[in-house]
């Protein structure tokens, strides 16, 4: 009897072990479908998964080196609670990156407006992400970074369906597109649009990122108050770029800078 067990528990082991090492070495791709998906597949091309939050939770989980993208099929995926990216124990590289991206991007022949997949926050606006009390009205992240060496591409991003001043002395903002950490680096976000209306869906700040080498480029901005907000830094903001992109009725800033370098180029 303690022999069978004793083998039982040998057996989970290793294959526990060769779990775990296949998956820090295949973990390079993740698709996400938001019509055929479930959160239980592995999230290959044939068992995709269904939200971008379970793709950042095996993002996160992912132990290893190279790279890693996440591709999203067309549909409207509603985040109602914050995808955070922040893995600990994988390494990227400026050439070896994390890739959040479109299925089918602009550059490919099939491609047209239809297929970009949507990205909507549909999560409460209480409280900021990390817990503090917001005294403005509360605040949302739909999509955050908080990694090095990231780019996102070919997404069509929202707002989110509340009243952005409910009455005097209450902002309630959306930010879609987050990176908080101030010694972070390298970061693009490029061939997206972003979409708002002030009175129906209003896109606060379509980019909100602290740190270095923030780069926009080939991307629309439609009705956004704010289109990019360089924020705050342990030192000025270098390498950053905005450049070949279209900005339409926004409604606050194109570029709101908090902290860039000498060396911004727009």
């Amino acid at each position: 009897m303690r022999t069978n067990i004793l083998l039982k528990t040998v057996v989970f082991v290793i294959l526990t072990a060769i779990h775990t090492i296949a998956f820090s070495q295949s973990a390079k791709e993740f698709y996400i479908n938001e019509i055929n998906g479930n959160d239980q597949n592995s999230g290959t091309k044939e068992q995709p998964l269904k939200t971008l939050n379970k793709a950042a939770d095996l993002v996160n989980l992912a132990n290893g080196k190279g790279a890693i993208t996440v591709y999203l099929s067309e549909g409207i995926y509603g985040l109602d609670a914050t995808a955070t990216f922040h893995p600990v124990n994988w390494h990227f590289t400026k050439e070896q990156r994390l890739t959040i991206r479109a299925e089918v991007l602009p550059d490919d022949a099939d491609w047209d407006p239809g297929k970009m997949p949507v990205i909507v926050s549909t999560m409460p606006l209480d409280f900021k992400p990390n817990g503090n009390n917001d005294p403005l009205g509360g605040t949302s992240y739909g999509i955050q970074i908080e990694t090095n060496h990231v780019t996102i591409r070919g997404l069509r991003v929202l707002g989110t369906p509340v009243h952005e001043r409910p009455r005097n002395g209450l902002v309630r903002r959306n930010y879609p597109i987050v990176r908080e950490g101030r010694n972070l680096d390298d970061l693009r976000i490029t061939q997206c649009l972003f979409l708002g209306d002030q009175h129906a869906i209003p896109n606060h700040v379509a980019i909100l990122a602290s740190g270095q080498g923030v780069v926009v480029d080939h991307c629309v901005f439609y009705q956004c108050k704010d289109a990019v907000v360089l924020w705050n830094s342990d030192e000025p903001a270098s390498n950053c770029e905005i450049h070949h992109n279209l900005f339409i009725d926004n409604y606050g800033a194109n570029i709101w800078s908090w902290s860039a370098a000498e060396d911004l180029k727009f």
